[in-house]
């Protein structure tokens, strides 16, 4: 079998060898899908607004919270926690959630952070003025974004695995104080 060329002539000059233009287009399009497939891996950075609490209930139900998470067998210093905050009319629905890897809680894109006894705390929802309120110091954060499940065939392939064991409460803010509403079963002694 002959290798067939085809040439570009203008003028009766060889302008493009048609070889050379298809390796090298090969070449650029290797170029990209090795730089998509690379992009999937890079991190992300967000800049958070630091956040500081109001509420002197909040700060003893947060550390209620972590002395509970203690006696989790994935306890770790390096816990973090998603607060979401809802208004609902008068009522704000406030839950707690923690997760041993904080960018879990990076990539809700949260609206700012605190620390509290070592931990993280990202906020998501809206940030409620009875409770929190803004500094004047904001942070980068970096984080691995999730890429989305691969599907083939009929089976979806899911590449991570979360945890389920952490835990989550639930508390309504009302009439200036707190009632919890629910949670997970406390963690196993």
């Amino acid at each position: 079998m002959k290798a067939v060329q085809i040439q570009i002539l203008i003028n009766n000059q060889i302008i493009i060898n048609m070889n050379v233009f298809i390796k090298i287009g090969f070449l650029i399009i290797a170029f990209f899908i090795q730089y998509e497939s690379n992009a999937k891996d890079t991190n992300n950075v967000i800049i958070l607004d630091s956040l500081e609490i109001k509420n002197m209930e909040m700060m003893i139900i947060i550390d209620s919270i972590i002395t509970n998470e203690r006696k989790c067998d994935y306890y770790s210093n390096n816990l973090s926690f998603g607060i979401s905050i809802f208004k609902y009319g008068d009522t704000i629905q406030f839950s707690i959630s923690s997760d041993i890897n904080k960018d879990i809680f990076l990539r809700d894109s949260p609206l700012g952070y605190f620390c509290f006894n070592g931990h993280l705390f990202f906020i998501k929802g809206s940030i409620s003025t009875d409770l929190l309120s803004y500094s004047s110091s904001k942070r980068d954060f970096t984080y691995k974004k999730r890429s989305l499940p691969k599907s083939k065939g009929h089976t979806t392939v899911i590449p991570f695995f979360e945890d389920d064991r952490f835990t989550m409460y639930v508390y309504l803010f009302t009439n200036n104080h707190f009632l919890y509403d629910s949670g997970s079963p406390p963690c196993p002694r």
